[in-house]
């Protein structure tokens, strides 16, 4: 039936004879697999290995987002404090919490660099910014202007900080954490960083007294001087804070194999 319409060369099977896979041919392609799979190194067969170290650096990295979250937010639980110490309008408090997301904008740049120089370089990078961001803030003058600036811009390189601290964490968990461990890995460098913008609503107002209604131009200068003391008193602590986690990631062995199946170049 139809035999008409076709030729007898468009009846033929698409593949011939010779074209069609050779009787016992799957089998000698496992076999060649398998043997290509017997040759490669022992070590490439074995899961990977962890290090119990790998929990310090956990924690060390869950700090460092801490404390990044608990300078990002130091001003806006003292606002009407900072007001009446340094003379700040509702503009600089606004601007002072900003710098935060503002710090997002570069984020691709540190991408990159996490992803070209590995997790220590760049965060030491972090370190860097967040302990020079915070030692601006510390330098003790008393022309009210000038702190102004050098506070805007302590927040400023906290603010660069945010991109590595908030984004680093799925690569931390699995350069150092086994299949089964990086989502816990991933929650807890996480949420650090948001519970320490979190705890600046307890810890500033706990170590800051707030001013006592009076107007900033009938304040005494002993008030506002003893509100200036415990304020730049939170900001030393943040600095000392900083520093060790610096100093840390600058001495730590970093030549020694750490990660999971990861060499040692990174952290």
């Amino acid at each position: 039936m139809g035999t008409g319409w076709s030729s007898e060369e468009e009846r033929q099977p698409l593949l011939g004879s010779g074209l069609g896979p050779a009787p016992g041919a799957a089998r000698r392609s496992r076999e060649a697999a398998a043997a290509a799979a017997a040759a490669l190194p022992a070590a490439a067969q074995g899961p990977g290995r962890v290090y119990g170290r790998r929990w310090l650096v956990l924690l060390l990295f869950s700090l460092l987002g801490f404390a990044q979250g608990l300078v990002w937010n130091t001003w806006g639980p003292i606002q009407n404090s900072a007001r009446q110490a340094y003379g700040f309008s509702s503009w600089d408090i606004a601007l002072l919490v900003l710098w935060g997301p503002i710090g997002f904008l570069p984020c691709f740049a540190f991408m990159w660099l996490l992803d070209k120089r590995g997790l220590r370089i760049t965060v030491l990078l972090t370190s860097f910014l967040m302990v020079l961001g915070a030692g601006l803030r510390c330098i003790p003058i008393s022309d009210l202007m000038l702190k102004r600036r050098l506070i805007h811009g302590g927040q400023m390189l906290n603010g660069l900080a945010g991109p590595t601290v908030t984004n680093a964490a799925p690569f931390l968990s699995t350069t150092w954490f086994s299949a089964d461990e990086r989502a816990t890995a991933t929650a807890i460098a996480s949420m650090l960083t948001y519970l320490g913008g979190a705890c600046a609503f307890l810890v500033g107002p706990l170590l800051v007294p707030a001013p006592n209604g009076t107007s900033p131009l009938l304040a005494s200068e002993n008030s506002r001087a003893h509100i200036r003391d415990r304020i730049e008193n939170v900001l030393y602590a943040g600095i000392l804070k900083l520093l060790f986690f610096l100093l840390y990631f600058v001495f730590s062995p970093g030549h020694l194999h750490f990660g999971f199946c990861i060499p040692g170049h990174i952290l």
